[in-house]
């Protein structure tokens, strides 16, 4: 059985690509250290009012709160904002993606908004790392921050219902189902 399909890698595509892999890494982190990203900073943040207020302005105290606001808005907005700057640099002209599949490996081919094209060779599915299904269609992840999007309108051979029935037969990795 093969599959063909044609992704045009334009912003929308950046940013469902970058979503995908957020909700990947933050579903393997342990749900205790999620809340300490947002706790422990909170918690110096808080302190450091309380105590300025209570015992006056001493510089130590500023430089704790300032350091709890800092943590907590990275801590809360850096993946957004990762997101938006993945989104305003994504190349322009929108290069497109072809990947093939069949039953001893897939090849990628990107073609630039020039035309000019680059092939590579065929590669086998024990480099997918993890592949997932998202509302809007498959994420490959080769590493843990580097990964191919598949449109599910993009399947120009075969169809998105039987790439997801194949792929967990050639990775030997269940489908992730992220929405």
């Amino acid at each position: 059985m093969k599959f063909q399909n044609i992704t045009t890698y334009d912003r929308e595509t950046y940013l469902a690509l970058h979503r995908a892999v957020f909700r990947l890494s933050d579903s393997r982190q342990p749900l205790f250290q999620r809340i300490i990203r947002v706790a422990l900073p909170l918690l110096l943040l808080c302190s450091a009012v309380y105590f300025s207020r209570t015992r006056g302005a001493d510089p130590m105290l500023i430089t704790g709160g300032i350091l709890g606001a800092l943590t907590l808005v990275w801590g809360l907005f850096s993946r957004p904002l990762r997101s938006l700057a993945a989104r305003l640099a994504a190349p322009k002209g929108a290069p497109t993606c072809q990947l093939d599949f069949g039953p001893d490996g897939y090849r990628v081919t990107f073609t630039t908004p020039d035309g000019e094209q680059a092939v590579s060779d065929t590669l086998g599915y024990d480099t997918i790392r993890e592949a997932c299904r998202t509302g809007d269609g498959f994420v490959l992840m080769l590493t843990r921050q580097q990964g191919y999007f598949l449109r599910r309108e993009g399947f120009t051979v075969g169809n998105a219902e039987e790439f997801a029935l194949q792929l967990p037969r050639w990775t030997g990795n269940p489908l992730t189902e992220l929405d």
